[in-house]
């Protein structure tokens, strides 16, 4: 109720309105005193409101950031059950990392939610396609199904490899800005420290 408040005029305008009226029936200062007065009166109340849904980041609402980073989480705790149920310790392997690297994008997420319009829909992507694939690859691995063995081949040697690769680089690219950052100030201190011996 309180962001709807925020987000339109009404309390701010009902209330300079009030205070018009007081100023002028009621202390019969003149028109423009009431004006400015009430014009006042509007901006107070309108700046003492609490915003509804503040800016985490620039173009990232809390909401956004809230909601994202829940539907990312249901998505990994979908993909950490599916990769439960396979067995070849490789494709676990894979998988694993997989859910590793997944949980440390969304970590950077938290921490830097400025990325989020970028590497949600990607993650989402990732996630998904990973839980498509494992929750076919884990029923027909169970099964003695002939026709099945090209299918679970193409999915433990290219499928899931690639989809581990694609959060990897994801994760990777997140972290580029602080690993460039890293690498000037330490090139700074090489610099610096030049001079002193």
């Amino acid at each position: 109720m309180t962001g709807l408040l925020r987000d339109t005029d009404l309390v701010p305008g009902v209330v300079a309105v009030a205070a018009l009226l007081v100023v002028q029936f009621v202390l019969g200062l003149p028109l423009l005193a009431g004006l400015g007065i009430a014009a006042a009166v509007y901006l107070g109340v309108r700046l003492l409101l609490p915003e509804a849904d503040p800016e985490v980041a620039p173009g990232v609402r809390r909401s956004q950031l809230v909601n994202g980073l829940a539907a990312l989480e249901q998505r990994l705790v979908r993909v950490t059950q599916l990769g439960g149920g396979v067995v070849k310790p490789d494709v676990r392997r894979r998988v694993d990392s997989l859910i590793a690297t997944s949980g440390r994008v969304i970590a950077h997420l938290r921490e830097d939610p400025a990325d989020l319009l970028v590497a949600r829909p990607l993650l989402e992507l990732y996630l998904d396609s990973t839980a498509g694939i494992l929750t076919n690859y884990v029923r027909l691995s169970s099964r003695p199904v002939a026709s099945a063995e090209e299918p679970l081949s193409k999915a433990e040697n290219e499928a899931v490899p690639l989809l581990e690769s694609k959060v990897t680089e994801l994760y990777d690219q997140l972290q580029r800005e602080e690993v460039v950052a890293l690498s000037v100030d330490s090139e700074l201190v090489e610099f610096r420290t030049r001079g002193i011996t």
